[in-house]
């Protein structure tokens, strides 16, 4: 057992693999690659059965403590999310942020999460106490948006929340245009996303096109306000031409 600190840390990604891949018994291909690490008074021998009994037992007293450990991580990441979720229903946009980012440590690839978390950045970054403090956060929000779009290029609500991001804090429209019409290729008849369109197109001169818009808008929309504005928006388009 006097080599056992040295090699528990390859140990413990070993049963961190045994446990993902889902087979608990250890087999005799395992222990033959942990046998493969043995150095000291084993360095240039042959293992011996003795040792491989060695390195069965090691491993069934520490693969008790990594299913301990995952279970607990899941536990936390499950806490943070439902923390995250309270704070920003209850408007505490920060707080929000932090929970999520606590969970993010435990699940860095989670698209449902990363959005979680820039809508947060988004949130507080509108209502903070300075404008150098609201672009850090915008530029956080905007982060986790493209860490999303580079798991999932088609997750539909972070095309729609880069692409606003994009244009009304950076003014980046021709990037937020690309986004928007990819969102619209999967919901046409989304008249948020509409909204956006239209301001984009208007934005480079575009007017007709965007009146255009705002007319599908009114034919599409259920909420009155949306067809109100989408007619005001119309009308003082095709009153500047």
């Amino acid at each position: 057992m006097r080599r056992l600190p040295a090699i528990l840390g390859w140990l413990s990604l070993i049963i961190l693999m045994i446990f993902i891949s889902g087979c608990s018994p250890v087999t005799n291909s395992q222990v033959q690659i942990l046998s493969r690490f043995e150095t000291g008074e084993y360095e240039d021998q042959e293992v011996s059965s003795e040792r491989i009994e060695e390195l069965r037992q090691d491993i069934a007293r520490y693969t008790r403590v990594v299913e301990e450990k995952i279970s607990a991580a899941g536990s936390i990441a499950s806490a943070y999310k439902l923390l995250g979720t309270e704070y920003q229903r209850m408007g505490m946009h920060k707080l929000a942020l932090a929970a999520f980012q606590g969970a993010i440590e435990v699940e860095p690839a989670n698209p449902g999460l990363l959005y979680e978390a820039a809508v947060a950045a988004g949130n507080w970054a509108a209502s903070a106490p300075t404008a150098e403090v609201g672009r850090e956060y915008y530029d956080r929000s905007r982060s986790y948006y493209e860490r999303i779009l580079g798991i999932d290029p088609f997750h539909l609500p972070s095309l729609y929340g880069l692409s606003v991001l994009l244009s009304f804090q950076y003014d980046q429209n021709e990037e937020a245009e690309e986004l928007i019409d990819r969102y619209l290729r999967a919901r046409s008849a989304d008249t948020r996303a509409l909204f956006v369109k239209a301001r984009l197109l208007a934005a480079r001169g575009e007017t007709g096109a965007a009146a255009g818009v705002y007319g599908d808008i009114v034919g599409l929309s259920q909420d009155l306000r949306e067809k109100n504005q989408a007619l005001l928006n119309q009308r003082a388009l095709l009153d500047s031409e």
